[in-house]
């Protein structure tokens, strides 16, 4: 078990960089990272520069947002298509806790 920080618990909105900034500074051992976000970077950049804050922080992933619109059937099935994508970057960053919220 490590502590782990959830910025947007808190009503913030920083940036991965700052999200690391405020994790190394209050001794947090890991971050909650948005995947969706995080999966952007990645086709922009590449995982390994992607990867490199976080990285060289020596910070865990805590837990991601699974980014599926459960209220309506046709959003649904829409976003499942996306998940299998998801589901295997979060593997190759180790991210293996998503957090859904169901209404």
């Amino acid at each position: 078990m490590f502590k782990n920080l959830d910025a947007k618990a808190l009503g913030l909105s920083p940036t991965q960089s700052e999200t690391i900034e405020l994790a190394l500074s209050f001794g947090f051992r890991g971050i909650n990272v948005d995947l969706a976000e995080f999966a952007t970077e990645v086709k922009t950049f590449g995982l390994p520069r992607a990867r490199r804050l976080i990285d060289s922080a020596k910070l865990k992933i805590g837990t991601f947002p699974l980014p599926i619109e459960w209220q309506s059937e046709a959003g649904f099935e829409a976003e499942l298509i996306k998940l299998n994508e998801l589901a295997e970057l979060a593997t190759a960053v180790g991210a293996r806790r998503a957090v859904a919220v169901i209404a």
